[in-house]
């Protein structure tokens, strides 16, 4: 009511006129002002028909602030918490729009980091893979082929966490001007974050149970069965890598790396075995390995013109 609002400005004004007098200042700053209302005073409830008190909320954590809503007739009184001390209300009130920006940087970050998100969110659509991806996988269609000991070589792992981080920040890398090694432990090291696995780890006895078919092209059918369980971004992305696969084989001649040396090295990659004993865990990847040799010597599973997806108009 218009008499509690008048009764409690005039209590405040002499509280602020009485910190005046005791600091030596005529006017009434901002610490002086606040020391009023962070508790160097009692609050009470004023009660009476159409009386106002003050509630809290919560603003951040322990933090509170008070505000003034209607009390019902005839509410006993009821003291209230201290309003929030000295100036940690006005510090959290100037960190708010920081905290924000903050927030927003996060989730910025969070959408152009790369490795260790899932496909679906890092595609740009339902035919598309991340540009970094296509660009390694482009670059080793290329020069994959004529690389001895391609995806068996070791790189710079140093060299490589940098480009890593690099890429993960949203730097523009120049992809082209590192050495093929280097491409193929970012391409495994993408492969090898994807939560739940490029071939999902889900699926391993669905996968298991087609490639126990003894005949080939039972084994293959029922293997394209589970292919088409695949999420459409994990599919595309299986697709495009058994295209480089495929040519590293065509030219294993030059490269030194057949189907089962290809499987090996890349396999881990393909399906992690998280939770598996590891007492069994190399016998099931033994069976992955088999899985992947399989695929890249049979590429039409994964669909018709796997060989020509990363063709260029470059000779």
């Amino acid at each position: 009511s218009p008499e509690v609002k008048e009764r409690w400005l005039d209590t405040l004004h002499r509280k602020i006129k009485d910190a005046n007098t005791r600091v030596g200042c005529a006017s009434s700053p901002p610490d002086v002002l606040m020391k009023v209302l962070s508790g160097s005073i009692t609050t009470k409830t004023l009660t009476g028909g159409g009386m106002e008190q003050f509630i809290e909320f919560p603003l951040d954590g322990d933090a509170k602030i008070s505000a003034v809503s209607k009390q019902p007739n005839n509410q006993e009184d009821k003291p209230t918490q201290p309003i929030e001390t000295k100036w940690n209300l006005v510090r959290r009130l100037r960190k708010g729009s920081s905290f924000v920006s903050k927030a927003r940087r996060s989730d910025t970050d969070t959408k152009t980091q790369l490795f260790g998100q899932p496909l679906c969110k890092i595609c740009p659509d339902d035919s598309s893979l991340p540009k970094p991806v296509t660009e390694m996988l482009v670059l080793l269609r290329k020069r994959g082929p004529s690389t001895e000991g391609v995806f068996r070589k070791p790189c710079n792992n140093k060299n490589m966490r940098d480009i890593r981080e690099q890429i993960n920040s949203g730097v523009e890398v120049d992809l082209e001007g590192q050495p093929v090694v280097l491409l193929v432990g970012l391409l495994k090291s993408f492969l090898k974050e994807l939560p739940g696995s490029l071939l999902v780890s889900e699926l391993y006895d669905n996968w298991m149970t087609a490639l126990d078919n003894e005949d080939t092209q039972q084994r293959a059918l029922e293997i394209r069965k589970v292919v088409d369980k695949l999420p459409g971004a994990n599919k595309l992305l299986l697709q495009h890598l058994v295209c480089v696969l495929h040519h590293i084989l065509e030219n294993a001649d030059t490269n030194k790396m057949d189907a089962y040396n290809l499987a090996v090295c890349i396999a881990p990659t393909l399906l992690q075995l998280d939770g598996t004993p590891l007492d069994e865990q190399k016998e099931k990847m033994k069976k992955v390995t088999e899985l992947t040799q399989f695929l890249i010597e049979h590429c039409g599973i994964l669909g018709e013109n796997i060989p020509n997806l990363l063709d260029t108009d470059e000779g």
